[in-house]
């Protein structure tokens, strides 16, 4: 039972990470455009799809226990 409680918690962080990425991917969209910068969005999202799989390759343990 611990072990399909733990699962489903997993399941559910990462989930809400996910969400929050969407969210954060949106607003970079959005200040490019703001800044009339749009034309980097393509490197600039490219570079933080780079750190945030660092991120969870690296520091995984601290994002979902």
């Amino acid at each position: 039972m611990r072990e399909v409680e733990h699962k489903g918690s997993e399941v559910g962080t990462a989930a809400i990470f996910g969400h929050c990425l969407t969210l954060f991917a949106g607003d970079v969209s959005s200040a490019l455009a703001d800044a009339r910068a749009y034309g980097y969005l393509d490197e600039v999202m490219a570079a933080f799809r780079r750190r945030v799989r660092q991120r969870l390759e690296n520091e995984q343990e601290m994002i979902l226990p």
